[in-house]
């Protein structure tokens, strides 16, 4: 263990290679104005994000009025992406720089988001006329909602499980802190990107819509970009370079390897690549064998994922993206055809994110009260107890009213312990998962969502009509009880047991027994 005035030249020197200046900020320790910086930030890209996911949602009923079949091709088509590339970018967020990798991210996300907000206007405005110009946007629109999703991803990765976890400097309550602070925001942005949007429909016409969409995002980037870079600065841990276990060496090469820095190795978004090396060419003359070297590599990387201990945790939380009991876009439109009308249910929809606000306010008091697995596993099971009357009201929809009262008050109460169970995984993930393969274990755990993701828009495709919706729902707390029970084991082989029996051996059953009956005899009246 060095001594701290051994450690300050090496921490310096590592700042100054990385090109920025020295901060008066020790990298051990949690500063508050620098977790603000990376919450405003954070703040612009998820309303940026969001308020694109509810225009696309508008944009595409408004261009294909009469079939839902295009909006459910554009999900399969970018839940399908996600699937297969998460594992992919979650090793770019390994391999790069942070501050590199992150700006990045930004430059993809928004311009992904402006691309598609044009072809949608262009699209709604000019080439509806035409029904194979429409298809063309279309499928612009799908490639670019591809992009946006995986660049969404990597900024996800990047900033909550590895800056945030960095900033906190290995302290509990702050990674508590900064988790709840970052979710807030996000639910935030929720309900209200969607309704500014909706504002903005309003006042302009709806094609307008996406354009201001499109310049929201561009005018942000250099918002965006400043205040990343802020962080940077302000916390010199971030400039300490990752280093990786490489999951793909051979024996003889990991011998060699002297577990160089990633900003020293070679990767996309390294500098010091040099394209069209000697392993580029040769996977260029052989493309049949480095499509079987890339399947080797993605088994033995979804091998290390089911091996590593918070796989179960992951594997819980992605059985909950099979749902459709949520407020979203398939939900609202079943209600909508069941007489509900559009302001009612964005009462309800807003109902729904107060509970999942209430529950980042719950959650640091009952980590710190009963600890991070458990607090985990009774959200879960709090939000399966929640669902079960709104499954239930599909078998008395004869009465609206209790129908009614069960759907939406089920719902929204799941809210509260989804939301927490999230949160509480995403502690776990942050705190048991190596810094040097965050990105790769984390890129599993969000392909293993996109494809209970993808379940679920499966299940909506073949009971598509508003009379068998009760299978898909009852489908969803089936899998809400299937990961409750998943995290169960999980907290059992992590905690080594659910009860504290050996607390209630040491009660004294007769005695207690006793003590009742005798207050019992002295409370009788005199006869």
């Amino acid at each position: 263990m060095q001594s701290p005035t051994e450690e300050e030249p090496v921490a310096r020197d590592q700042t100054e290679n990385a090109g920025i200046a020295p901060s008066e900020i020790s990298p051990d320790k949690f500063d508050i104005r620098t977790g603000h910086i990376l919450c405003v930030s954070y703040l612009f890209t998820t309303w940026s994000v969001r308020a694109d996911e509810w225009a696309t949602a508008i944009f595409l009923a408004y261009i294909f009025p009469h079939s839902l079949l295009q909006v459910s091709l554009y999900t399969l088509i970018v839940t399908l992406s996600a699937i297969l590339f998460s594992g992919t970018v979650g090793g770019i967020v390994d391999r790069s720089r942070r501050l590199v990798g992150i700006r990045v991210f930004l430059i993809i996300q928004k311009a992904a988001i402006a691309t598609s907000a044009f072809l949608l206007f262009v699209t709604s405005e000019w080439l509806r006329a035409h029904d194979a110009w429409t298809y063309i946007g279309f499928s612009g629109v799908c490639s670019t909602g591809i992009l946006l999703r995986l660049a969404n991803i990597g900024t996800t990765i990047s900033v909550e499980k590895d800056w945030v976890v960095v900033l906190a400097a290995g302290k509990s309550d702050f990674l508590t802190s900064l988790n709840t602070h970052l979710r807030r925001i996000d639910l935030t942005c929720k309900v209200a990107a969607p309704l500014a949007v909706s504002l903005i429909g309003i006042s302009l016409s709806t094609p307008v819509v996406m354009l201001v969409v499109a310049a929201m995002s561009l005018i942000t980037i250099p918002i965006e970009w400043m205040f990343m870079s802020a962080v940077y600065r302000r916390h010199p841990a971030l400039a300490v370079s990752k280093e990786r276990h490489d999951l793909d060496l051979s024996n003889d090469s990991l011998a060699t390897s002297d577990r160089a820095p990633i900003g020293d190795r070679e990767s996309p978004l390294s500098p010091t690549q040099s394209p069209g090396g000697p392993d580029q060419r040769r996977s260029a003359l052989h493309l049949p064998a480095y499509i079987v070297q890339k399947l080797r590599k993605d088994c033995r990387n979804w091998q290390k994922f089911f091996h590593h201990e918070v796989f179960l945790s992951s594997l819980a939380v992605a059985q909950l993206y099979m749902t459709v009991l949520a407020f979203g876009p398939v939900m609202i439109t079943y209600l909508i055809l069941q007489g509900y009308s559009a302001t009612f249910l964005a009462g309800m929809r807003f109902l729904a994110v107060f509970a999942g606000l209430a529950s980042t306010f719950a959650i640091p008091r009952m980590v710190r009260k009963i600890g991070l697995v458990r607090t985990g596993l009774w959200a879960v099971w709090c939000q399966f107890a929640s669902l079960v009357p709104a499954a239930a009201a599909f078998w008395v929809m004869e009465d609206k009213v209790t129908a009614g009262i069960l759907l939406f008050s089920g719902t929204i109460l799941s809210r509260f312990g989804l939301w927490m169970f999230d949160l509480a995984q995403t502690q776990i993930m942050q705190e048991r998962v190596d810094i040097a393969e965050s990105g790769l274990i984390n890129g599993m755990q969000s392909s293993l969502q996109n494809v209970f993701d993808l379940g679920a828009s499966a299940a909506t495709i073949i009971w598509s009509n508003p009379s068998d919706f009760y299978i898909p729902a009852c489908l969803s707390v089936g899998l809400v009880f299937s990961s409750a029970l998943t995290f169960t084991v999980y907290a059992l082989k992590n905690r080594g047991h659910l009860f504290h029996f050996d607390k209630l051996a040491k009660w004294d059953v007769h005695k207690i027994m006793e003590r009742g009956r005798n207050r019992f005899v002295t409370s009788e009246p005199a006869t």
